[in-house]
């Protein structure tokens, strides 16, 4: 039965894939978000056939980006991509600002921290900006939390946020 062709596998691909391209979801980044090879993934859709554990991980995949884009859309009132575009920009201007009032090993950490807590831009985001999963922005967020009890880190950080975030609101 492996090399036979499913009428319902082809037929659920074929929702994947009108799926995917409403989303403007690339195929590599399918890959990334599934975890499965980019290779296989242009394999299934050339033959229109794959194991059904590759497709469940598609299927959730798509449905995860699907669920994330409301969720990015009602934080900021635009689509994923000018999201992704201010909160890049957002990023580079917190790294800016903390360029040299922390030590260097904790500027970018503490760029992300504010890019999530003060600009309210959900770790998913945050993370496809800095280029890393949701869970180190989730960690990086917690490890500046922490350094904040340190008395000098604490004070740069309070001046810092001051600064920043009465300007913008």
């Amino acid at each position: 039965m492996a090399n036979t062709q499913r009428p319902d596998q082809a037929a659920k691909l074929q929702r994947l894939e009108k799926k995917r391209l409403r989303l403007g979801v690339s195929l590599d980044e399918l890959a990334a978000l599934s975890g499965v090879p980019a290779r296989k993934i242009y394999r299934i859709r050339r033959d229109r056939r794959g194991f059904d554990s590759d497709i469940r991980k598609l299927t959730f995949a798509l449905r995860a980006v699907e669920r994330e884009e409301p969720m990015e859309r009602a934080s900021f009132g635009v689509r994923a991509s000018g999201l992704e575009a201010a909160a890049r920009m957002a990023f580079q201007g917190f790294l800016a600002a903390v360029s040299g009032r922390l030590p260097e090993k904790y500027e970018r950490k503490a760029a992300l921290y504010l890019l999530v807590t003060g600009a309210n831009v959900p770790s998913a985001t945050a993370g496809r900006v800095y280029g890393c999963t949701k869970q180190y922005v989730s960690k990086a967020v917690r490890q500046v939390e922490d350094l904040r009890e340190d008395p000098e880190l604490g004070g740069a950080f309070r001046d810092l946020e001051a600064m920043l975030l009465e300007r913008a609101g």
